[in-house]
């Protein structure tokens, strides 16, 4: 379902562990055919993408691209498997915000691009998802979702990737810089009172991107939050500025309207238990 808490996106292994990761890996692990469905419903465009794609191949996916600038067709196409690749190869990272800069208006193409940044980053160590923010990836996903408020798919796909950007200790401290707090805000304002599920899907990757802001490296460390990969690139020098910057960044948070209105979400009756969780 597009909806099983925040839309499908990307790639990886599940690594076994409670509950709420399961739930969320299950999210960056589907791949196969996918249906979009513009906010209107005056379209449906199916692609199928069941082929088995590997890194090799996306050597060739970012090359038709490039010789293909402006058909939008090949390019929503191509995003969708370098989504099924999920690996940043071939500077696809690079291409795929090139593209969502060329093309701000074409919502289904955002879309496309929305969830093949998700799936090149989601499982990326702190350095590579630094690297992307430091690339665009954060500024594109938000002006995409400011340009499509309404747009219930892109909107979850664009949070949820947000999301992944915010794990870890680099990329966090630049997700922050990005003015990323005002986009959740307005989101999230947006959607707490529509007692859907896919209301109830951008509300939970609107509050695990806060979360991730939020949560201490130590608290990282103990948790399901902490992949392994962030061992191998995260330094002690990292952790003590973190904890400076977090203990200002919790301070000024403290003081904002969004504080007031994950409070006010958790109150209506359509959020779920593991929503609730992630906002508690």
């Amino acid at each position: 379902s597009a909806f099983s808490h925040g839309g499908v996106v990307p790639t990886s292994e599940s690594h076994g562990m409670d509950p709420l990761r399961q739930m969320h890996n299950s999210l960056i692990r589907t791949r196969g055919q996918r249906t979009i469905t513009d906010s209107n419903k005056e379209s449906q465009v199916e692609h199928d993408f069941s082929a088995p794609k590997n890194n090799e191949d996306a050597w060739d996916i970012v090359k038709e691209m490039r010789g293909n600038p402006l058909d939008i067709e090949l390019l929503i196409r191509k995003c969708h498997e370098l989504r099924s690749i999920g690996t940043n190869s071939a500077g696809a990272l690079y291409e795929i915000i090139e593209v969502m800069r060329r093309h701000p208006g074409d919502r289904n193409l955002q879309f496309a691009a929305i969830g093949a940044l998700w799936s090149v980053s989601a499982d990326g160590d702190d350095d590579s998802k630094a690297e992307a923010i430091d690339a665009g990836a954060a500024v594109v996903i938000i002006n995409s979702v400011t340009y499509f408020p309404a747009d219930v798919n892109l909107v979850c796909w664009g949070i949820g990737a947000l999301s992944s950007f915010a794990e870890g200790i680099t990329g966090r401290s630049s997700l922050i810089n990005s003015g990323v707090i005002n986009t959740l805000e307005t989101v999230l304002e947006k959607y707490y009172k529509a007692e859907s599920k896919e209301a109830c899907a951008i509300c939970y990757w609107v509050f695990r991107c806060l979360l991730l802001m939020v949560i201490s490296y130590d608290d990282m460390e103990a948790s399901f939050y902490m992949r392994a990969s962030f061992y191998n690139s995260v330094t002690r020098n990292d952790i003590e500025n973190d904890k400076d910057e977090l203990e200002v960044f919790i301070g000024t948070l403290s003081k904002q309207n969004i504080v007031h209105l994950v409070v006010s979400a958790m109150a209506t009756s359509s959020m779920d238990p593991q929503t609730l969780t992630t906002a508690f």
